[in-house]
């Protein structure tokens, strides 16, 4: 039982990105636990046992209670001793209602499947970061195959079947995607959402003139958190033209102001870089995968330096005793 939190997450993962600002907004110290969602570690026994039964990230666990949902983590997060502004004010002033009513009207957004439209449906997308190194059809049986090694996770281990159950189905999630029809319509939740967004930018860019303003008003909250990270998102799969920053000064001004937050950076910023978010993982795997064969690789060395130091004249008479057996001495 940790008495600071440790919070589980990926460097790429959307969610993570919100628990983590929600964290820096807050000035509480955290343990990182580093999930690599590349090599699936998701789906390995020890996170469905031990941290999060749903095989998502992030997860959160502090004082013995464990918090498996982004929304929980950071209303968690704001109970928490800090001399900063709430996240989530509480009350009926204007910041308050604001709030719960912005971070309500965000959270049916379904980034994640945004996210694989955008990399299913590369045409219609602009200036898209996401490296294209696997096909279509490639992502495609990835996804499938995920799906049936989840099946046989809930086959092999009962006790896990309902929460496993529970999360997205893969395959209806890859098929809605993939589906530009689909995909279209989701993202048209998005930019109606996003409408109402700058509208209420536009009214606080007139209520506070030349002051900071944030969506709700002077304080950065819960739903700035929500609509940073979902803008943030949108210019990394490439759809930021086409939903806000052809057609939403107010949105594309705010968005801007929100790079330059020094909380943003250091926890967002950096996440959808093709390093951080791809190469450093990859890595990390591999070298958990070789992990005993170095240990092996190093004991051999070990003990061959140990043996070496000790014991050289003893291994110099045995060698030269070897040696001799291969070695022609003439005798004339």
């Amino acid at each position: 039982m940790s008495t600071i939190p440790v919070l589980y997450h990926a460097e790429s993962s959307f969610y993570s990105q919100k628990a983590r600002l929600a964290l820096a907004e807050k000035g509480v110290a955290y343990k990182s636990r580093l999930v690599n969602l590349i090599m699936g570690e998701v789906h390995e026994l020890w996170y469905l046992r031990t941290v999060n039964p749903h095989g998502t990230v992030p997860a959160m666990e502090h004082k013995g209670t464990l918090y498996t949902d982004s929304a929980d983590i950071i209303d968690y997060v704001d109970t928490l001793p800090s001399s900063r502004p709430k996240l989530c004010p509480p009350g009926d002033s204007d910041e308050a209602v604001r709030a719960r009513h912005f971070r309500q009207l965000l959270d049916p957004i379904e980034i994640d499947i945004i996210s694989y439209g955008a990399i299913f449906n590369r045409h219609l997308t602009k200036n898209s970061r996401v490296p294209n190194f696997m096909s279509v059809d490639q992502m495609k049986a990835k996804m499938a195959k995920s799906a049936q090694d989840l099946e046989e996770i809930k086959q092999k281990h009962p006790d896990l079947a309902l929460p496993l159950t529970n999360r997205r189905n893969l395959v209806s999630f890859t098929d809605t995607a993939s589906n530009e029809v689909a995909f279209l319509k989701i993202l048209d939740v998005c930019d109606k959402a996003l409408a109402e967004v700058e509208t209420a930018l536009e009214d606080r860019k007139a209520e506070f003139d030349n002051e900071e303003y944030w969506l709700c008003g002077r304080n950065f909250t819960a739903a700035d958190i929500q609509l940073a990270c979902i803008l943030h998102r949108l210019v990394f799969v490439g759809l930021a033209e086409r939903v806000f920053i052809s057609k939403r000064p107010h949105m594309s001004a705010y968005y801007q102001r929100v790079l330059c937050r020094t909380t943003f950076r250091r926890e967002c910023v950096y996440a959808n870089s093709l390093f951080w978010s791809m190469a450093m993982p990859m890595a990390r795997g591999m070298l958990k995968k070789a992990r005993p064969f170095i240990f092996t690789l190093s004991l051999f060395a070990a003990v061959g330096a140990y043996a070496y130091h000790f014991h050289r004249a003893t291994l110099r008479e045995y060698a030269i005793a070897f040696l001799d057996k291969f070695t022609y001495i003439p005798t004339s």
